[in-house]
């Protein structure tokens, strides 16, 4: 292939080993045990064709660990690095061992009231337990890098910005082979651009915590199965699972709104407009302009070069601080009225992009799922075969309202 065609090559290695043995300790019970060892290695990349910006490069300006503190400015801004081939994209582990354990036991016959529970000797009890991890796959973990800037090409072609592939007006004509070119790159230097590139205002940059951890679920199940004829049982069973340690996507630029002090001049925004409304009750102006009780919001009139206007009164009255806060942070204009009043950079979010997002991949989702389930199995007998099923079922996660604070 020509050079200028990038190739995605990429592997994803995975190993296991699993034992299991079952133990029949006396007529009525019976023990299943086994242990399973599995290792995936960590997503590789073999011809450095995407870009990372490391830890380092998601927390910015900041430096490692400094969220919500403006005003601490010991990182540096980001760049986008081309990745190394062959290099692991996050730290590789030993390996997880994952459990299992089976119990069936047949109860014993009995007479009386039981009996109605027990049947004729024929009700058993089971339960089982195990640990099993999760492993991704390629696309989902290319996709991490995915969104990072990196090489990019042009293959559009028309006649009037491309005159010399289509040659003079009223030359080619549609019975002809359409003109072709060799695809181009917004960067000169491609297919080998010049590293590190600038991350730009308003973009996104994306990395693995270099020490992410391999998520995994413990699931367990207890139940109870009779025979109600000599072709029909029931199975009363309990399942349960817990996801533990799940990945998920962590944008670190959230939006500050207490250690800045932006959310005591909000409150103050709010009295100051609540004041003007009194006397003005279609007045829009929140800043102070006097009145009593009114006072000064230094940093949100920095920013916004008014006191009044409509937009920002409705946040104000609604008392939506983290959505005006938000509209600060990720306007480059408002971002620079305060850096000029010599206000941090990192005054809203960790590593100020404009807009832009710092996602890291790392473990911090969990779930869990109880359910009852009942179940009916009649066996093939005299024309007739019957399978019936009822679940109830709760299922709870942390996918939503996330916040990095504790």
């Amino acid at each position: 292939l020509p050079i200028y065609y990038a190739v995605d090559r990429d592997h994803l290695r995975e190993f296991a080993l699993y034992a299991q043995d079952s133990w029949r300790v006396n007529s009525r019970l019976t023990l299943n045990l086994g242990l399973r060892w599995d290792k995936q290695m960590p997503f590789t990349n073999l011809d450095g064709l995407y870009t990372n910006v490391g830890l380092t490069g998601l927390y910015g300006v900041s430096g490692v660990g400094n969220l919500f503190q403006p005003g601490t400015l010991t990182g540096t801004a980001p760049v986008f690095k081309p990745v190394t081939p062959g290099q692991d994209s996050y730290a590789s582990r030993f390996g997880n061992f994952g459990p299992s354990a089976g119990i069936a036991y047949r109860l014993p016959r009995t007479d009386g009231i039981l009996s109605w529970i027990t049947g004729k000797g024929d009700a058993v009890l089971r339960g089982g337990f195990n640990i099993s991890t999760i492993r991704q796959g390629m696309g989902f973990l290319a996709g991490v890098l995915n969104g990072n800037q990196g090489r990019s090409l042009s293959t559009s072609n028309d006649p009037i910005n491309f005159p010399s592939t289509f040659g003079p007006i009223g030359s080619v004509l549609f019975s002809n082979a359409i003109p072709a070119r060799a695809p181009t790159s917004v960067d000169p230097n491609f297919p080998n651009p010049l590293f590190p590139l600038p991350v730009q205002s308003g973009q996104t940059v994306s990395d693995y915590n270099p020490s992410i951890k391999p998520e995994y679920v413990e699931s367990w199940t207890f139940g109870f199965q009779r025979e109600l004829d000599h072709n029909t049982v029931i199975d009363l069973r309990y399942v349960g699972n817990h996801g533990v340690g799940l990945w998920r996507s962590v944008n670190l630029n959230e939006v500050n709104i207490f250690e800045n002090q932006f959310l005591q001049q909000f409150n103050i925004a709010a009295s100051n407009l609540a004041i003007a409304r009194l006397s003005t009750p279609t007045s829009n102006n929140y800043g102070n302009q006097g009145l009593a009780g009114q006072q000064n919001i230094s940093l949100i009139s920095t920013a916004m070069g008014t006191t009044n206007d409509q937009t920002t009164a409705t946040y104000v009255a609604q008392g939506q601080a983290g959505a005006f806060a938000n509209a600060i942070a990720t306007n480059a204009t408002r971002m620079g009225n305060l850096t000029k009043a010599n206000y941090p950079v990192n005054l809203f979010q960790v590593n100020p992009l404009n807009g832009g997002n710092a996602n890291m991949m790392t473990n911090g989702n969990s779930s869990t799922y109880n359910a009852g389930q009942v179940e009916v199995r009649r066996r093939l007998s005299h024309g007739l075969q019957l399978q019936g099923s009822y679940s109830f079922s709760k299922s709870l996660n942390n996918v939503t309202n996330f916040t990095l604070r504790n």
